[in-house]
């Protein structure tokens, strides 16, 4: 179990998060923010601009520009978002050297091929306590430099497979096998 930060600790400037999720789901990313602000760590996030509308990418630069990793949150509404697929492609192109992280909040969510690492947390069981096994996880593959994928790999991933679904919608429906 981690230590409990100082009072008057100042966050890392290496521990800036950048959430990225579908905006109906902000009940359930509040916690996320709070744990991350109670480990003092930076959240960068559109928490307070909900309509950014066409200027969301000027208002968001900067935040991108200071994170150290992507925390992708998939919901049953984050998958199927166009938004948050645009969201994560820009923000990578933004900040090449930013980590990718994933996180699923509920159950029975299948995120979309290649925005799914090994180092994936499932979080649909954490309490929203910032000592929780899960969120500690959490922290540790963000802090741990060898454990996250690079998200330029992901972004190439990301082309190739905008590809493949355009191919698959000029194919017609699928057959039936025998």
């Amino acid at each position: 179990m981690r230590e409990k930060p100082l009072p008057n600790q100042k966050p890392l400037p290496a521990a800036t998060v950048f959430l990225s999720y579908a905006h109906v789901d902000l009940p359930l990313i509040e916690p996320i923010a709070r744990a991350f602000d109670y480990w003092k760590w930076n959240v960068a996030w559109d928490q307070d601009n909900q309509n950014l509308g066409e200027r969301w990418r000027e208002i968001l630069e900067p935040r991108v520009a200071a994170a150290y990793t992507l925390l992708v949150v998939w919901s049953k509404n984050s998958v199927t978002s166009e938004a948050v697929r645009t969201e994560i492609e820009w923000t990578l192109r933004r900040n090449t050297g930013l980590k990718f992280l994933p996180v699923m909040i509920e159950r029975e969510v299948t995120p979309p091929e290649g925005l799914w690492t090994k180092e994936g947390v499932d979080l649909s069981e954490w309490d929203g306590e910032p000592h929780h096994p899960l969120f500690e996880r959490v922290l540790d593959h963000i802090e741990n430099p060898w454990t996250l994928d690079n998200g330029m790999a992901l972004i190439r991933d990301i082309r190739a497979l905008k590809t493949i679904k355009v191919v698959r919608r000029q194919k017609g429906p699928e057959r039936p096998s025998d």
